[in-house]
């Protein structure tokens, strides 16, 4: 939207496609003629990749990503890892649209971008802890409260592009009365066909963002449930997931 597309903007959503070197696929049938906003209920692969690579470009893309609250970089087991970039800290590579390859990140950074559309557009600065007071209930720290019009400069029109993108999550049945998305991340080809190490569902209500995680403690073994089966993003993170929303 920033660069003159629309949620009308219409691509070939035929699966599998040859993108740029890169076979895509889904189970999305969205058809020959698919725009962004059918794409976007239906999950297509294909048409979010093809338009990241050929219509956006990754590097605006990531530039959307940081805007809505993904860092430049964080630390992780005391060294620091540079977030949506390329294996040689350049441009990173197709996989970007669809949070693959290096564009993966933690559930936190996840959770405070899907909380900036909650926040219609407004992001506000991520932190742990709110406040720590003493035995005596003084205050020892407080957190700054950090927000900023995430899309545009003009707080309007932040809120238009995120309102649009909320409107059509709304379309995707997988969570009733919010926005939400599931995915799991597959284990290295070489183990069994259809194996995760992690699954996640996130997403939003008007009141908050949620991301529920569910992997295994090594994230070279597969991630079952307690029946042995693969976990899914559709399975038992949603299922926390949505209990959790109903409480709130």
């Amino acid at each position: 939207m920033q660069n003159g597309q629309t949620l009308d903007t219409t691509l070939d959503g035929r699966a599998p496609r040859k993108i740029a070197g890169a076979v895509i696929t889904d189970k999305a049938k969205c058809g020959e003629r698919c725009t962004v906003r059918d794409a976007l209920a239906k999950s297509s692969n294909v048409v979010m990749y093809d338009l990241v690579v050929n219509k956006i470009g990754m590097p605006r893309t990531a530039a959307a990503a940081r805007q809505a609250g993904v860092p430049e970089a964080v630390v992780i087991g005391g060294e620091e890892k540079k977030l949506l970039v390329g294996e040689d800290g350049g441009t990173p590579n197709g996989g970007l649209s669809l949070g693959l390859d290096t564009a993966q990140m933690r559930p936190l950074d996840l959770t405070t971008v899907y909380a900036t559309f909650a926040a219609g557009g407004v992001h506000h600065k991520t932190h742990f802890v709110t406040k720590v007071t003493d035995e005596a209930g003084n205050p020892l720290y407080q957190s700054t409260k950090s927000t900023a019009s995430a899309f545009h400069p003009d707080s309007a029109k932040s809120k238009a592009i995120a309102d649009q993108v909320t409107t059509v999550l709304k379309d995707n049945t997988l969570c009733p009365n919010a926005v939400c998305r599931a995915a799991e991340h597959d284990l290295p080809a070489s183990t069994a066909i259809g194996e995760t190490s992690h699954a996640w569902t996130v997403g939003y209500t008007d009141r908050m963002a949620i991301t529920v995680m569910v992997g295994s403690a090594d994230a070279s073994k597969p991630a079952n449930d307690s029946t042995g089966a693969p976990v899914r993003g559709t399975g038992l993170p949603k299922t926390v997931w949505q209990r959790f929303v109903e409480r709130i």
